[in-house]
């Protein structure tokens, strides 16, 4: 009866969806509902969010007490990992504990937030089930976990295919019935710990293959080769090789913390995933090698204190979050190093680092650098003003042509 009357709703777009977390997850999500028709709260409990966020489609409110006459709620909140790398499920928690303190029969939950796997089925459904409400009966659960793409052209919330797995076959149709409202291809797994395990694998794919470009970098530089070259030439295999690039290190909010969710799982079974723990050691090693790097470069040329500035201060091209940042490290190691330290990044205007606060320095107002190291790539920088404002550039994304290393060199 309830999964017959919540389908009508959505067929119909009557259903009111709550989506709780308005970040860059959330907030393309509770769009899109949106201009669809359906009627969409936001829940958000950080004022400077909901500040930033303009948008008269839906309703921004701080209290998750607005969900109780939702149809749908969506939980798009962080799931960040502590210090010693365990999941901290503290935002989870709060949400699951709200939805439970006034679920009524016909609601859907559906997390998008990356979890360890077996999070929805053995963390969210008990405190869903205390309630005295049956599963897949009175009240329906589902796991979507988000694909975002931030500055990803090609790739939106609408052409990304999105997984769903349910705690029941009606749970799974339900969600899968709502999300294709908003995704164009909507994957049905068999349940919340496929879609999971899924997420996760995306993820640790990709951090394990940039920790092996990376080492593969240093062993180039080693045996002075340009692992540019070495790189083109093997990518001109037509099968059998993905094409990564090394790089200063990951950032952002997924490759460098999700696998560590992994990880976890795997210890807590007994075992361990030694491929995900040596990438992370090789990638959070790369700012340090980069600095390294630049610092033979200037003391090869006789210089002992340099003015240095990193160019491109976010984790990635063309958008401004710096969140786990390789250049923040960086930063810091060549202040501790007693450099002078500036940055240029037109996407960040100001930025903390070490407890100290930068500002964005425009090239043409700028000092001459007696170094500059290209950290990302930003497609809005000028590559002949990031030549003419240094002496010397270190292009950790080979943005620049080569010049025989007489001012440009490659990580």
């Amino acid at each position: 009866m309830w999964a017959t009357r919540l389908a009508e709703r959505v067929a119909t777009r009557a259903a009111r969806v709550s989506v709780v977390g308005v970040g860059y997850v959330g907030l393309p999500i509770a769009r899109a509902f949106a201009s669809r028709g359906f009627p969409v709260t936001g829940v958000e409990r950080s004022a400077v969010r909901r500040a930033s966020v303009e948008d008269e489609a839906f309703t921004l409110v701080e209290d998750l007490r607005e969900v109780e006459e939702s149809d749908v709620v969506i939980m798009a909140v962080p799931t960040p990992v502590t210090s010693d790398r365990t999941p901290d499920m503290g935002d989870i928690d709060a949400v699951v504990a709200a939805v439970a303190a006034q679920l009524r029969p016909g609601q859907l939950l559906c997390g998008v937030s990356t979890v360890y796997p077996g999070a929805t089925q053995e963390r969210v459904l008990p405190a869903l089930t205390a309630t005295g409400l049956e599963p897949d009966r009175d009240f329906f659960l589902a796991f979507s976990p988000e694909r975002a793409n931030p500055g990803g052209g090609h790739f939106d919330l609408w052409n990304t295919p999105r997984l769903v797995g349910g705690v029941g076959p009606r749970s799974r149709a339900l969600a899968q019935q709502i999300l294709e409202q908003i995704t164009e291809t909507v994957v049905p797994v068999t349940s919340p710990r496929v879609a999971e395990l899924a997420k996760l694998y995306e993820n640790s794919f990709r951090l394990v293959n940039l920790g092996f470009v990376n080492e593969f970098a240093q062993l180039c530089h080693r045996m002075e080769e340009d692992v540019g070259e070495v790189l083109g030439a093997a990518h001109t295999k037509p099968y059998g090789i993905l094409p990564f690039l090394p790089g200063p290190g990951v950032g952002g909010h997924c490759i460098p913390v999700d696998p560590h969710f992994l990880d976890w799982a795997a210890r807590a079974k007994g075992t361990s995933s030694r491929f995900i723990r040596l990438a992370a050691e090789v990638n959070g090693g790369m700012p340090r090698h980069v600095v390294e790097r630049c610092e033979v470069w200037l003391r090869s040329d006789g210089v002992e204190r340099a003015r240095v500035r990193v160019v491109g201060v976010s984790y990635k091209r063309d958008v401004p979050d710096v969140r786990n940042a390789p250049a923040l490290a960086i930063l810091a190691d060549l202040s501790a190093n007693g450099h002078e330290v500036d940055y240029h990044d037109p996407l960040v205007p100001e930025l903390q680092v070490g407890g100290r606060r930068l500002r964005s320095t425009p090239l043409e107002e700028a000092p001459r650098a007696d170094l500059a190291i290209i950290v990302t790539d930003h497609s809005v920088l000028d590559p002949q003003a990031i030549l003419a404002a240094a002496e010397r550039v270190f292009d950790c994304r080979r943005m620049l042509p080569s010049d025989d290393g007489a001012q440009v060199r490659y990580l």
